[in-house]
């Protein structure tokens, strides 16, 4: 039977004709239409029912929010503040601020208002609310303001007892340790018994003023008899010594101290008196106000709230009625959907179950609502379509399987090769150089591994970008398959690590050769992005099997030989031996540990002051990192930074360093030393991250300290990453950070550079310090260095000062500081204290002429030698 024309005449889907023309003749809207208006007919009828009661129920809300809820909500506010008056006083029991007695009054003043606001806003007078309740009020806010003000006498009394008590134990304490006669320090037994019994009178009068207690009154009293008794029997001898002035003040303090004690006692007695009357008249009111205000708004609220509630459940009813109706006429015009929707829909699904099992020639019989009618018609079509398209699915999967293919081939291009360079990557390298191990193994070949890394490749990174980083990277990488050959083979490890595999290198002088070949090749510039740039390499080199016959210890052999190469000055290549493996373990593990003392915090700060021959203070600490080790020993830092530096390590320590000096810096300030200022070093690596500004910034601000207490040290090393320091250095001289260029003489700054560089000190290397004082030599070139800084404006420190003779030479080089172990020795910042204190007598120990001649030098200096027409401003 055809399907289709059994579809178009509506026969043969098991429905009588005059069904299948009621469902042609009528629309799924149509039906969906007359649905719609059928629900909303019987919606606006419920709805103006339900309308009526909504409108009396909200009528009724209305009046419990207007009239009730206020009154009943000042009734509870003024409940809430009398108990608040009542805490806000009892709170004051200790020794009350002028801030909380005027606390109590604003609560005192609250609670009056709230009963003003109360009577104004109550529709009428509760019944029983007693006429004087705002007289009640009125005088326990007064009860409560004379007990603030009791509490404030109990507090002064008691501070002016506990004053001139500590005069009186102090001043007796100073006796009782002996008193001065000419060359002589006399000390009495009466004197001890003085110091003693006003210690002790001082004693019970804190305990009685913190706990007034009979037993603590009965102290003061027996600890006051005693302390006058002793000074009735000893008063000859302590009229002639320590004298009738020290014995009238001690009479004095004596009768402040025990006027003040009966003071205190007399307000006390008072307090406990007028606080049982508060808390009373307390309790009472807040009975009161719970009875005659609370309660009654309450009972009004309830009655309003019962006939809101009648009014709803009404409203809820009709509501219900109204969603029954709706449902009911949705169910009806569901039922007449239903029929008219599930005989087609059933045919429509089995059609679609025989089409995705692979029947293309199913058809469906059409009829039912007209958009399923149509639907059916879509589905023959659709099957007809699919039907045409599976030949030429057919077709194009052959030429899918040729692309897959192609692909496949490319990543697994992509699986051993570098995205970037287009050399052999890791895994592959792995297995080129197996393969050489095993015909070096077999006797057929010798192989040499070539382990070369770029020299500052990151300076190239971080001042001209990572991208043009990449373009260096593919010139190098083109210049080392040049150089090499066509039979080395060439990897890149990843960042600007290559390997080179070759083999037929006989010998270590051959392999030294190719290397010596692969570095001439890099005196040309390489090429990027239209820019020429001389790069430089560094070699390590292992040989096969002499150095390994494994690819792991072949690598790890050229590692150590490269890092060898570098620690000499890079720019070279390096053939292994054994003890630098060692030397690449000893950094690993120093690294580790390093790794764990700064977690576990085995890092400490020794400070090293720097002393102004002028006037033999300290201007600046210089913070020194130590690092204590399991066995207790401390360890300086040139024992373990070199390996920090390598690791990159020296940006973690350093943070560390800053954040410490700043606390360091804080707490000198707050006790010994309040123009304190700690010197930190830093490394080139803080200035290529081109944060350290930042981080500075940041470490002040979180310690809430002044940019005037630090100072940054510098090596002529930093200088070398140009402008980045230079601008990091302006930066920070107009934060207000004061800049050492450190070891100055020991490298090349020329004086133009460091005219130019934002410096406030100079710090001279020992080498131009230890022989200034033997040798003539060494002395003209001090003297020359420091009149030269000195006429470009700059504070001048001579390092490494170990001897009187050395003071001596600087003091006649005006004013000149100085720091070595003959001044101090680095210490923790509880010994730098100490020195801070004691620095001026230390120095006139050391070296008694150096007072008299840092004096004549200031006062009758030679000119220097360059005179600055301009101050310096950096």
């Amino acid at each position: 039977m055809d399907t289709g024309q059994a579809g178009q005449s509506g026969v043969g889907d098991g429905t009588p004709r005059w069904a299948s023309v009621f469902r042609v003749r009528l629309s799924l809207a149509s039906y969906l239409a007359l649905a719609i208006v059928a629900v909303l007919g019987v919606f606006l009828v419920g709805m103006r029912i339900a309308q009526r009661s909504t409108s009396e129920t909200a009528e009724l809300v209305g009046a419990v929010e207007s009239r009730f809820e206020p009154v009943l909500r000042l009734s509870r506010d003024l409940g809430e503040a009398l108990t608040a008056f009542d805490r806000r006083v009892i709170g004051l029991s200790g020794s009350p601020s002028a801030d909380d007695l005027g606390a109590a009054r604003a609560s005192g003043t609250r609670l009056l208002e709230l009963y003003d606001e109360f009577a104004r806003l109550a529709p009428g007078p509760p019944a029983g609310v007693r006429p004087n309740l705002r007289d009640r009020l009125q005088a326990f806010q007064q009860q409560g303001l004379a007990l603030a003000e009791l509490y404030r006498q109990r507090g002064q009394h008691a501070r002016g007892a506990l004053a001139a008590t500590e005069a009186l134990a102090s001043r007796s304490a100073r006796a009782g340790n002996g008193v001065e006669s000419g060359d002589q320090l006399l000390a009495r037994k009466s004197l001890a018994d003085l110091s003693r019994s006003a210690a002790a009178l001082r004693t019970s009068m804190i305990e009685l003023f913190a706990a007034p207690t009979a037993a603590a009154e009965h102290a003061v009293a027996r600890d006051g008899n005693a302390f006058e008794a002793l000074v009735r029997e000893h008063l000859p001898e302590l009229s002639q010594s320590p004298g009738a002035a020290w014995l009238d003040l001690e009479r004095e303090d004596f009768g402040t101290a025990m006027r003040g004690t009966t003071r205190f006692l007399d307000v006390q007695r008072q307090i406990t008196t007028t606080r049982a009357a508060f808390t009373s008249s307390g309790e009472q009111l807040a009975t009161l106000v719970a009875a005659d205000l609370q309660k009654p708004a309450w009972e009004a609220l309830t009655h309003e709230a019962g006939r809101a509630r009648v009014t709803a459940e009404m409203a809820e009813a009709h509501l219900r009625d109204v969603a029954a109706s709706v449902l009911g006429v949705v169910l009806v015009i569901a039922g007449i959907l239903a029929y008219g929707m599930v005989g087609p829909a059933r045919r429509l699904l089995e059609g679609t179950r025989r089409l995705a099992g692979g029947a293309l020639e199913a058809r469906v019989p059409r009829g039912g609502l007209r958009e399923l009618d149509e639907l059916a018609l879509a589905f023959n079509d659709l099957a007809a379509a699919l039907h045409t398209s599976q030949s030429a699915l057919q077709a194009n999967q052959a030429a899918l399987e040729d692309r897959v293919a192609e692909r496949t081939e490319q990543l697994r291009h992509l699986a051993n090769h570098d995205p970037l360079t287009g050399l052999a990557n890791r895994r592959e390298l792995e297995m080129h150089l197996a393969a050489a191990i095993d015909k070096a193994q077999a006797g057929v070949d010798s192989c040499a591994v070539f382990y070369m890394d770029v020299d500052n490749f990151k300076t190239i990174n971080d001042s001209l970008g990572h991208q043009f980083g990449d373009l260096v990277l593919q010139g190098i990488a083109a210049r080392l398959l040049e150089a090499a050959g066509e039979d080395a083979f060439l990897a890149r490890l990843g960042g600007d690590e290559f390997t080179l595999i070759a083999e037929g290198v006989p010998s270590a002088a051959a392999a030294e050769s190719y290397a010596g070949r692969i570095m001439q090749a890099f005196q040309r510039p390489v090429r990027a992005d239209e820019r020429d740039l001389l790069v430089s390499l560094s070699i390590g080199i292992a040989l096969c099997p002499e150095h390994g016959d494994t690819t792991a210890a072949l690598l790890r052999a050229a590692d150590s030989a490269l890092f060898h190469a570098k620690d000499r000055g890079r720019n070279g290549f390096s053939l292994y031996h054994a003890e630098l493996l060692a030397a690449a373990s000893h950094r690993f593990h120093t690294e580790q540990a390093l790794r764990r003392a700064l977690d576990a915090g085995d890092l400490l700060l020794y400070f090293q002051p720097e002393v102004s021959l002028v006037d033999r203070q300290t201007t600046v600490v210089e913070a020194l990192l130590r690092w204590q080790q399991p066995d207790g020993r401390i360890a300086a830092a040139g024992e373990f930074m070199a390996v920090a530096e390598q690791s990159g390590l020296i940006l973690e320590l350093s943070d560390w360093v800053l954040r410490r000096a700043i606390d360091a810096a804080r707490a000198l300030r707050a006790r010994a030393w309040p123009q304190a200022r700690v010197a930190i070093n830093v490394s080139a690596q803080q200035f290529l991250t081109g944060r350290f500004v930042e981080s500075v910034s940041d470490a002040l601000r979180r310690a809430q300290m002044p940019a005037d207490c630090l100072e940054i040290e510098l090596t002529e090393t930093a200088l070398q990453t140009g402008r980045l320091a230079v601008d990091a250095l302006q930066e920070l001289r107009l934060m207000g950070v004061a800049v050492a260029l450190d070891d100055f003489g020991a490298g090349y700054s020329s004086l133009k550079s460091i005219d130019e560089l934002p410096l406030t000190r100079v710090k001279l290397d020992q080498s131009l310090t230890r022989n200034m004082d033997s040798d003539p030599g060494a002395a003209a070139i001090a003297t020359l260095v420091i009149r030269l800084c000195q006429g470009f404006g700059l504070t001048v420190t001579a390092e490494g000062i170990e001897r009187p003779e050395q003071l001596e030479f600087l003091a006649d080089c005006g004013d000149v500081q100085a720091q070595g172990f003959l001044i101090a020795r680095p210490a923790p910042i509880g010994d730098i204290e100490r020195f801070i204190a004691a620095m001026p007598e230390e120095v006139a120990a050391i070296w008694p002429k150096v007072a008299a001649g840092s004096r004549a030098t200031t006062s009758a200096r030679e000119p220097a030698a360059v005179t600055r027409l301009r101050p310096r401003t950096r």
